[in-house]
């Protein structure tokens, strides 16, 4: 088959979406198919070419940055995010004919029941934004407009000042997503509560789940034995027998990493010095991170690692911590510390507890509870050598179950589905 993948955004990007791409696109491309990824614009010019003439020389994927990147100017997102949204389908109309499958991921759906092929049209949805535009933790029970506006005011208060375009845009927001959603073949979702979620707001026929998904033999395993003799103790000049808490992932507000510094203040109180938390990642609470975790001691920020030194450090931690406060889909972040056999500790929300089993992968910690979080952090660290083995021998087992080998057949699956309702 020949396969265009098409993505707000790609590697060199290091966000969920965009290992996601790259992990199936490498995938198919063993299977033989042509596969073409198409994306933004780059402002990293020769970092991007040197990598995409490699994706192609390594597994034949070849990359075209030509999508229009989104607009700079200062005035509302709304405008931003439908000027996105016409770019994609605009692509998709112009250049669709020449693959037999499209397979769009990103959150710019809402115009695709404008799209003119007729070729099989698939989308991935990484979220609950279609029928959520704020993917708000709390869901509601009865979605309203007064709703989302409450959300987006509470969350933004500078949006006050466009209260008259709010109203009319959620309200043609919802119509056109659940239109676009019912014209395209296959929706996949990547965790029940995505699908129980769009399915309940929107009552559509054509959703799947298909979890996110890693590549362990083939990205995985390599990169950690190329790394087998770094210590990651000796490379931060830590103490040979120091406890060692990672969290990697995007440093914002909804990622809820304040509330794993807080709590790793009251774990430090109770476990010594000998414990340490380190945080991988960018984002735009950084620097206030930084600031909070000056009061606490023993915590890390990483900033940008080689991905074998991220994986290295995960390998030889002692837990991993996801304590989000919104509903993260399915985050491949923990399926790779359940790979690498980490115990588990994430906060209750969105597709978390389909991946963590409570009791066996880790613990499942209440939203937005630093005391709940603090204790499960210390009940981690004081576990004994056999229990930490079970749980560390359950997580590799369990984390088979989301390798791309046994995932991408379900989506190569979908594909020829989708191809023979047509033929």
């Amino acid at each position: 088959m020949k396969i265009l993948i098409l993505t707000d955004n790609f590697l060199p990007s290091l966000g969920g979406v965009e290992r996601h791409t790259f992990t199936l696109a490498r995938y198919l491309s063993t299977l033989s198919h042509e596969v073409n990824v198409v994306t933004k614009l780059s402002s990293a010019n020769h970092q991007v070419y040197e990598m995409d003439k490699s994706l192609e020389r390594t597994y034949n994927i070849k990359v075209f940055r030509i999508l229009p990147m989104g607009t700079r100017l200062p005035f509302y997102s709304a405008f931003k995010y439908i000027l996105e949204c016409r770019n994609i389908v605009k692509y998709i109309n112009d250049a669709a004919e020449d693959y037999e499958v499209v397979h769009y991921h990103g959150t710019h759906q809402l115009f695709l029941r404008f799209a003119k092929s007729e070729r099989p049209i698939i989308t991935t949805v990484h979220g609950v934004f279609p029928t959520c535009i704020l993917q708000s933790s709390k869901s509601c029970k009865k979605r309203s407009i007064p709703n989302c506006v409450v959300c987006d005011i509470k969350e933004k208060p500078e949006h006050f000042c466009v209260l008259p375009v709010m109203l009319p845009y959620y309200f043609l927001y919802y119509e056109f997503m659940k239109e676009s959603l019912k014209k395209i073949n296959k929706v996949i979702c990547v965790s029940e509560y995505v699908r129980k979620h769009i399915k309940r707001f929107i009552n559509l026929d054509n959703l799947i789940t298909v979890y996110n998904f890693i590549d362990f033999e083939g990205e995985i395993k390599p990169k950690l034995t190329s790394s087998e003799n770094f210590d990651i103790r000796s490379y931060l000049n830590l103490p040979s027998n120091a406890k060692i808490i990672t969290y990697f992932g995007g440093l914002s507000y909804h990622k809820g990493v304040d509330l794993l510094i807080k709590a790793f203040g009251r774990v430090r109180k109770r476990a010594g010095d000998n414990v340490y938390l380190l945080i991988g990642g960018d984002g735009p609470q950084k620097m206030q991170l930084k600031n909070l975790a000056q009061g606490v001691g023993n915590v890390i920020f990483t900033g940008f690692i080689p991905r074998k030194i991220q994986l290295a450090i995960m390998a030889q931690s002692d837990a991993f911590v996801h304590p989000a406060r919104y509903p993260d889909a399915c985050p491949t972040t923990i399926l790779e510390a359940m790979a690498l056999g980490l115990p588990i500790i994430a906060t209750k929300v969105g597709g978390v507890p389909e991946l963590v089993v409570k009791g066996k992968s880790g613990i499942l910690v209440d939203l937005n509870n630093v005391y709940d979080l603090s204790n499960s952090l210390l009940e981690l660290l004081l576990l004994d050598g056999k229990k930490i083995k079970d749980i560390s021998t359950f997580n590799m087992r369990r984390a088979r179950n989301f390798d791309i080998k046994y995932v991408g057949n379900q989506i190569v699956k979908i594909y020829r589905e989708a191809l023979s309702v047509l033929s």
